[in-house]
């Protein structure tokens, strides 16, 4: 699969892209997308009629992607309590020994792109010595140290403490060291997702499905139903405007109740993020706070069925929002790309584009099956 900009190929079968240098830039979730679209077309032809698939995502666009996504998650882990190492091995005295069992270690755990695997010869409260899969030896102190804090103490039980022979990850030029300083850390267990289109024609230049495709091949961008929250709130007041209200049109954020008898459960008293409440507002500055009380107010008086079908416009699917006032605050299922999608429709004045990721399909002899307009 190779971008139309760009078209020096990868083989399919890497599930990569290629720049014109022949840098890799990981593209296996934006492939498997591709995969998937071309065999719901073609069939079993997907894999045997030679194709060639041109996709919209650039090279540069992707790489980015790529680095920032896993940058954001693996600097989340690090704030995370550790969990321990990913396991433990004898370590022979003997030199030679020693070197294989390490080898032997490494190999079942692999690195991960620039999260290394290492095997700790030495560690202490205040340095760690270990060897990546390369046989270069690094240390690690200070700063380094802090996200494994629990791992390196006295009493951390055994399973997760680190000491010789214990299989651990590090990464080089952690947030706010140099770039040549370590950092130990740990696989993410969060997952994430990156989607990048241009509003006005709907190319996709960047997806990023998750951390690590070998890990997970569930796409994160197209596959994972999660609450919107408050970055919802733009549909439901543009579903007012459509009934009437302008910018100006003062809502007031006091406090609200609704008892049982009204939700039919549980009676639900919300507030505002910041817990206060700043009275009549324009509706403007009350979008600009992200007010939850003004917001509820607004469909209330929008009407929650409405709203449900106006959603729809911006390519929401109805029955993935309940015409409950809990809409207002973003309590449906969104997919980050519908997200994406929809809010292209503001970028547009009004008008709604479908996402694209393949521009045109061409069969072995470069004669073209099908085109994007």
């Amino acid at each position: 699969f190779i971008t139309e900009e760009q078209a020096t190929a990868a083989r399919a079968e890497t599930l990569k892209l290629r720049t014109p240098t022949d840098a890799v830039v990981h593209a296996e979730y934006v492939a498997e997308a591709v995969r998937q679209l071309v065999h719901s077309q073609y069939g079993a032809e997907t894999t045997t009629r030679g194709l060639n698939v041109y996709v919209t995502v650039d090279a540069s666009d992707q790489a980015v992607a790529y680095r920032a996504l896993r940058r954001g998650l693996l600097d989340y882990e690090r704030r995370q309590h550790y969990r321990g190492p990913e396991g433990h091995v004898d370590l022979p005295g003997d030199p030679a020994g020693l070197d294989t069992r390490i080898a032997e270690a490494l190999t079942e755990h692999p690195d991960n792109d620039e999260l290394k695997a290492a095997v700790v010869l030495e560690a202490s409260g205040k340095k760690v010595v270990a060897v990546l899969q390369s046989g270069e030896s690094i240390t690690v102190t200070g700063d380094g140290l802090k996200p494994v804090t629990s791992g390196l103490a006295d009493n951390a039980e055994p399973a997760k403490q680190i000491r010789r022979g214990a299989v651990v990850r590090a990464v080089r030029g952690a947030k706010s060291q140099g770039s040549g300083e370590w950092t130990l850390t740990q696989q993410p267990e969060v997952e994430g997702a990156f989607v990048a289109m241009e509003p006005r024609s709907g190319a996709i230049r960047a997806l990023v499905g998750g951390f690590d495709f070998g890990k997970s091949k569930f796409n994160h961008v197209t596959q994972a139903w999660r609450q919107p929250g408050s970055s919802f709130k733009p549909f439901i007041y543009s579903a007012a405007l459509e009934r009437g209200f302008t910018p100006n049109t003062v809502v007031n954020d006091a406090p609200l109740f609704f008892d049982a008898g009204t939700t039919g459960s549980q009676p639900w008293e919300p507030k505002n993020y910041d817990g206060k409440f700043d009275g009549p507002m324009p509706l403007k500055t009350a979008l600009a706070k992200s007010k939850n009380m003004v917001s509820i107010r607004v469909l209330q008086s929008t009407g929650v069925h409405f709203a449900q079908d106006w959603i729809t416009r911006f390519g929401f699917e109805a029955d993935k929002h309940p015409a409950y006032l809990t809409m207002a605050l973003g309590a449906g299922s969104v997919t980050p790309l519908q997200m994406a999608s929809a809010y292209s429709v503001f970028a547009n004045g009004g008008y709604r584009v479908n996402p694209v990721l393949i521009t045109r399909i061409t069969d072995n002899r470069g004669r073209t099956l099908q085109q994007s307009t």
